[in-house]
């Protein structure tokens, strides 16, 4: 099909995010020479949003990947465009948010994931894809949604106004 394995396709991922965060820490020790404290905090709260959306990139793909995989071993299917397809459009974008994902493995392959991981764990996935969803879909900024979320609590201290400052 084109694409490379799972373990390649994670190991570039990582690598982007490793060379964004090389690059953002130096243009902020640059940067931050030339600014007031709280301009400084507005910049590292852009780059901390930044790199948490590409984090967000790593789950969805590593989620998608396995899954796609492990569908293909469990079913002894060769791997067809045509079945990707299929999984695609039947997964849409789901394997961004871990409670979705989870449904997909435990109907397709009878995996809960949430048991091969600890609770906070499992709480730190959801709250990573609820803050990716703010500063994607609403600036940074949170909404009322949010607000009623289960990780608004754990995390509201980070919660200045209506930003979220992530460290």
């Amino acid at each position: 099909c084109g694409k490379c394995s799972t373990a390649e396709n994670i190991f570039y991922q990582i690598s982007a995010l490793i060379r964004m965060q090389e690059v953002n820490r130096i243009g902020y020790n640059v940067l931050k020479n030339d600014y007031d404290t709280d301009a400084q905090r507005i910049i590292s709260y852009d780059i901390w949003h930044m790199e948490l959306v590409e984090l967000t990139c790593i789950l969805e793909v590593t989620l998608r990947d396995f899954y796609s995989n492990l569908i293909y071993l469990k079913y002894k299917n060769y791997v067809s465009g045509y079945i990707n397809d299929i999984i695609d459009k039947s997964t849409n974008n789901d394997f961004m948010n871990v409670e979705k994902a989870n449904i997909h493995y435990k109907k397709g392959l009878n995996i809960n994931l949430k048991n091969f991981i600890s609770e906070s764990c499992w709480k730190s996935f959801i709250d990573l894809v609820q803050i990716r969803n703010t500063i994607v879909h609403n600036n940074g900024m949170i909404d009322d949604k949010f607000e009623k979320s289960s990780s608004f609590p754990r995390i509201k201290d980070s919660v200045e106004g209506k930003l979220i400052f992530v460290d």
